[in-house]
């Protein structure tokens, strides 16, 4: 089994108390955040689901070492895992610099792509 983050895209409302001469200026001074604000935030509707993003977190299964991009990403993960179960500071030195490597070549990985 494995582990995603669903990032759910959501609507909320907010009322805002500003001073404007009309509705377009009200609406201007809220858009610049020139008020105050009176209420918490109130749910409105949740997005289609074709908007929502997914992002896998942990795999069960080691990717094709070919796939450098997934390759790299299951590797930072699995460092990132390590490092925050580690109690050795000097161990999570080692982790932390092997992260930095890996995303330093996940980087080049995916400028590479895009050419």
């Amino acid at each position: 089994m494995n582990k995603y983050v669903v990032c759910v895209l959501e609507l909320y409302q907010s009322e805002i108390e500003v001073e404007a001469n009309d509705e377009n200026e009200a609406i201007f001074e809220a858009e610049n955040c020139n008020g105050k604000w009176l209420r918490t935030r109130e749910f409105v509707e949740t997005a289609d689901t074709n908007t929502w993003t997914v992002e896998l977190i942990e795999s069960n299964e080691e990717p094709d070492p070919t796939d450098r991009e997934a390759y790299a990403l299951f590797k930072i993960r699995e460092l990132r895992s390590y490092a925050s179960k580690a109690d050795n500071e000097s161990f999570v030195d080692i982790i932390n610099q092997g992260l930095e490597e890996l995303e330093e070549e996940l980087t080049i990985i995916r400028t590479q792509k895009e050419e």
